[in-house]
């Protein structure tokens, strides 16, 4: 399935298949998170454009951190392209100051990035995600590790913001 969409006034042709895992993570980060778009956002830069609600994500409810655990197995799963990855690396290359209530969001539920080779790690949906973030963090080339991904973080987003409530 194919589906035209406008990304920065260019009419590009995104496969689903490219982007599940982005738009997966960044549904599965808002909801965790608690962060919701407002109706009026338009879109943008800045750290503005969202509403938080109850962002408390200390995993205090079992059944959520279960049910989140599921979807990020999901999404992983989804994410056969990379651009769930790439996007999670690109933002963290950036200034948090620079990031949008949602980019931040992505972040904050993927937690601490990780760097391949260092301490044992236990086997989840989201290592993957916090290896990219390590990478990010590190100044890696996210377009270069994520080859398979044709989309840079601007355009994930702009994707991701056309699927929150």
């Amino acid at each position: 399935m194919t589906s035209i969409l406008t990304l920065g006034g260019i009419g590009l042709t995104v496969g689903a298949a490219a982007v599940a895992g982005a738009v997966g993570l960044g549904i599965v980060a808002a909801a965790a998170t608690g962060v919701y778009r407002n109706h009026g956002y338009g879109g943008g830069g800045g750290s503005g454009g969202g509403v938080e609600h109850n962002n408390n994500n200390s995993g205090g409810d079992g059944s959520l951190s279960l049910l989140l655990g599921d979807a990020m197995e999901m999404v992983k799963a989804q994410d056969v392209s990379g651009c769930g990855r790439r996007l999670v690396c690109e933002l963290a290359s950036g200034h948090p100051q620079t990031l949008t209530v949602h980019e931040l969001a992505i972040l904050k539920f993927v937690g601490s990035g990780v760097v391949p080779g260092e301490g044992v790690l236990p086997p989840d949906a989201l290592l993957q995600y916090k290896t990219a973030k390590g990478y990010g963090e590190g100044g890696k080339d996210c377009g270069q590790l994520y080859l398979h991904c044709p989309y840079n973080s601007t355009q994930l987003m702009q994707v991701i913001m056309h699927y929150l409530p």
